[in-house]
C-alpha cells in the first residue's frame, strides 16, 4: 500500500508542480485570462502573479515534495531526514487543509472564484496530500 501512497502523492504533486511552470511561463488555466489568474489561485484581486523565478521556485519545491515519498519507499536517503521531511509536509499539508475552513483564513482571501475553488477542490486535496504524508510517515 505503501508504494500507491507515495506514487499517488507523486503524481497528484507533480502535477501540480507543472502547473505551476505553466504559470511561470505565462499559462492561465484554470482562469479564463492571465488577468483572472490570481483572482482563481490565490483570491486576490488588482495583484498580478508572483515573477516567474518565484513561481519557479516554488514548483521546484512542490517537485521536491513530491519525490520525497518515492525516495522513502524505494529507501533512498538518510532515513531519518525523508521521516523528517514526511513528517513536516504532513503537518503542513494538514495544516494548510484545516486553514481553507477557518474563517480567519477565509477573511482576507475571500474573491472568487478562489473562495470556491479553495472550499470545494484547494483544501480537500491538502487534506489528503497530508493523511498521505501520514501513511506514509507511521508505516
Amino acid at each position: 500500500m505503501t508504494i500507491v501512497v507515495a506514487l499517488g502523492l507523486f503524481a497528484i504533486l507533480g502535477f501540480v508542480a507543472g502547473l505551476h511552470v505553466y504559470w511561470a511561463v505565462g499559462g492561465y488555466w484554470p482562469a479564463k485570462d492571465r488577468a483572472d489568474l490570481p483572482k482563481t489561485v490565490i483570491g486576490v484581486t488588482g495583484e498580478r502573479m508572483p515573477p516567474a523565478a518565484i513561481t519557479l521556485l516554488v514548483a521546484g519545491l512542490i517537485g521536491t515534495a513530491a519525490l520525497l515519498p518515492v525516495l522513502g519507499v524505494l529507501g533512498i536517503g538518510p532515513v531519518v531526514r525523508v521521516q523528517a521531511g514526511l513528517a513536516v509536509l504532513c503537518l503542513v499539508f494538514l495544516l494548510r487543509g484545516v486553514a481553507g475552513y477557518l474563517p480567519a483564513f477565509q477573511t482576507g482571501l475571500n474573491q472568487e472564484p478562489f473562495a470556491t475553488l479553495n472550499r470545494r477542490y484547494y483544501s480537500p486535496l491538502c487534506l489528503i496530500l497530508g493523511l498521505g504524508y501520514g501513511i506514509l510517515f507511521f508505516q
